[in-house]
């Protein structure tokens, strides 16, 4: 039979289960992120007009802001990748963002799936490291 593992060796899976979620966290923010900058998306190309002209104002960084003129009937650019635009028109736009929507919300689920998988662990481990303390000091007393 196995060896019970030692107060170091719980402590030392708990130090790696907790940067596992600490990882797991910043994955989570990134894809909330990606998501929300997809939902927003899906709205603004939705509210483009068909005909006529809208005034925008597009960021270019650093908190810059450019006034521009979008011409009604315009098709949209779309990125599909290391920085590759194609042409396409307003509902082919709309579907590629409803798309990229269920993928980011798809793995968003999962990251989520792994978080409560981790924070199980990061809590049992907790509690089996209070349960050895408690041991420890209950021998230390009676010795």
């Amino acid at each position: 039979m196995g060896q019970a593992p030692s107060l170091q060796d719980l402590v030392a899976s708990l130090r790696a289960a907790e940067d596992q979620l600490l990882m797991i966290e910043n994955r989570e923010l990134l894809l909330s992120r990606a998501l929300d900058e997809a939902r927003k998306a899906q709205e603004a190309v939705s509210s483009l007009p068909e005909s006529g002209s809208l005034e925008l104002l597009v960021p270019i960084g650093g908190g810059v802001l450019l006034p521009v003129v979008y011409m009604g009937g315009r098709s949209p650019l779309l990125s599909v990748g290391a920085d590759v635009f194609v042409e396409g028109a307003k509902a082919k736009a709309l579907s590629f963002l409803s798309q990229r929507d269920k993928e980011l919300e798809q793995l968003l689920q999962q990251v989520r799936a792994e978080k409560a998988r981790v924070l199980d662990m990061v809590e049992r481990l907790r509690q089996e490291i209070a349960k050895m303390i408690q041991e420890q000091r209950g021998h230390a007393r009676g010795a």
